[in-house]
């Protein structure tokens, strides 16, 4: 038996096919992300039509060669929204969770984001979150006429393969719309009156692990759920013990939590399964694409000198060995070089520079310490009570795969052995554990999670 988890990233689309007696994944594909649409400068903007047509193919190359499966899961980039019409088909681009329209001035010295945050109150709002997208749509004349509702590219793929017309929505995507009021498990009627919203335009929440539909050929399909929360399942063995910490293109640090955590506007409370289940979520806005920045300064540098044949990234992977060798005099390296979730004007700094340390061995071991210490930053930030102990600490993402030295700094700095997860689509993973336990195939998730493997075991 077999279960295929579907991961819409904005990059790619993934899947891999699960043994369910085994935990081993038997196939995977990974599809480049074509749909791109050009735009203006701070736009980020997708074909939504496109994407379904690379998930369609992949789970239709899937399906033919496993016969039997049980079940298939949805993941997928949070935050982003496109609008679909009465029928149920898309009549807009998608618009990623990049997308800039929110810091665009709706008056003089005045963003549409903060206009939003002003209407409602709520300060977790963020230029690409859907409301936000949505709201300065309102005020520009962009929402398309005949819109019925809004929805997020998962769920309009779970909709479409399932022959369905109106889409659904799992809590882990609601929330990352904005205005969600956590304690309800629901948007903020409310907060989306005040602002002028009509909150018919969103998709109705479900509640804990659902089916969707099913496919053409009578295989269940789940509704989607957010990234972040399946890549948590699919990584995570001991829920209540663990931290995971990603590092890919951006970056999170990632606990459970039985009271959400609304003190600080650093921490976001994401619903996990839908069940009043919380995941606390710091998110480093840079992350992992810090070391890239850092390898297009080196190479720009050896391209004003005319060296341009030279592999970057293998230099700068011995000089992180030669570092961890001997940190003597290391700099002080923030690596917010994209700002913060609540202030995207933050920048980063190099500071404790010396006439000894300013190399090209301490900016490489800086940076990577400095990724590492904006994770631990934000773990702090979650203020955990009741005397809690986490006893094990997860990698995830392919920073943090396909960088030893990193691995190393972060066990030095969170003083724990890092694990990473056997299988490296971790997102696809949780999301094929997730629609197995909605079948029924595990009577919980947690049932469900020890399939999972180390690479350590």
């Amino acid at each position: 038996m077999y279960a295929i988890g579907l991961d819409i990233g904005t990059t790619s689309v993934s899947a891999l096919v699960l043994d369910i007696s085994s935990g081993e994944v038997r196939k995977s594909i990974s599809v480049p992300n074509d749909s791109n649409i050009e735009a203006k400068s701070y736009e980020s903007l997708q074909d939504a039509n496109r994407i379904l047509e690379i998930a369609t193919d992949i789970l239709e190359k899937l399906v033919v060669s496993y016969k039997d499966i049980k079940a298939i899961g949805i993941t997928g980039q949070m935050h982003g929204i496109l609008y679909v019409d009465g029928s149920g088909n898309a009549i807009s681009p998608l618009y990623t969770w990049q997308d800039g329209r929110g810091s665009q001035y709706i008056s003089k010295g005045k963003e549409y984001t903060e206009a939003l945050k002003e209407l409602t109150e709520c300060n977790f709002l963020s230029t690409g979150y859907g409301i936000v997208t949505h709201f300065t749509n309102m005020k520009m004349g962009l929402v398309p006429k005949n819109a019925t509702t809004v929805c997020t590219i998962g769920d309009f793929v779970a909709m479409k393969i399932t022959g369905k017309t109106t889409p659904l929505i799992h809590p882990s995507n609601a929330a990352s719309l904005g205005l969600y009021n956590i304690d309800k498990d629901d948007f903020d009627y409310q907060m989306l009156s005040s602002a002028g919203i009509d909150a018919g335009v969103l998709p109705t929440v479900t509640r804990g692990l659902t089916i969707a539909g099913e496919t053409k050929n009578s295989i269940p399909v789940t509704v989607s759920i957010g990234d972040n929360q399946a890549s948590f399942l699919g990584s995570v063995q001991d829920m209540n013990k663990s931290i995971l910490i990603n590092l890919g293109t951006g970056g999170q640090i990632s606990v459970t939590s039985d009271v959400p955590l609304l003190s600080n506007p650093l921490i976001e409370t994401r619903p996990l399964l839908g069940d009043s289940s919380f995941i606390l979520v710091g998110s480093a806005i840079c992350g992992g694409s810090a070391y890239a920045i850092l390898e297009q300064f080196f190479q720009s540098v050896l391209g004003e000198f005319e060296l341009n044949d030279f592999d970057v990234y293998k230099k700068m992977e011995s000089l992180a060995y030669r570092y961890l060798e001997n940190r003597n005099e290391p700099l002080s390296v923030s690596t917010l070089f994209r700002g913060t979730r609540q202030n995207a004007s933050v920048r980063g700094s190099i500071k404790e520079i010396s006439a000894d340390n300013l190399t090209p061995m301490h900016l490489v071991g800086g940076f990577l310490e400095g990724m590492v210490q904006e994770c631990l930053d934000l773990l702090h930030c979650m203020d955990i009570k009741n005397n809690r102990t986490f006893t094990k600490l997860i990698g995830s993402g392919n920073g943090i795969r396909k960088n030893r030295p990193l691995q190393v700094i972060i066990e030095r700095c969170f003083g724990a052995q890092l694990q990473i997860p056997k299988f490296s689509e971790e997102a696809a993973y949780g999301a094929a554990l997730y629609a197995l336990t909605a079948v029924g195939i595990f009577s919980n998730i947690k049932q469900a999670q020890k399939l999972i493997k180390y690479i350590t075991e």
